[in-house]
């Protein structure tokens, strides 16, 4: 009988780390980059191309604003990065 409640005091016991162990491994080491274009008055920019290059990798990763002039670019590794922003008819 003393073996089995040590054994239901363990199995508890391991249950509760587990579950305050879960949120580590939800963690995430990628992050993501969002933002809205807009012009000097204010006014929210569609259809503007934005790239994100990986500085060290060379990695491109393109997007380009919706009608409310917002971005997202998901799942970037840490790193330094350069973003530049292209304008149909623009230079």
């Amino acid at each position: 009988m003393r073996s089995m409640l040590s054994l239901t005091a363990l199995a508890v016991l391991l249950a509760t780390a587990l579950v305050s162990l879960a949120p580590l491994w939800a963690q995430e080491s990628r992050g993501t980059l969002l933002g809205r274009v807009t012009d000097p008055s204010g006014a929210v920019l569609p259809n503007v191309a934005v790239e994100a290059v990986n500085n060290s990798t060379g990695v491109v990763v393109s997007a380009v604003t919706n009608n409310e002039g917002n971005y997202r670019i998901p799942y970037l590794l840490a790193g330094d990065y350069r973003v530049t922003f292209t304008i149909p008819g623009f230079q």
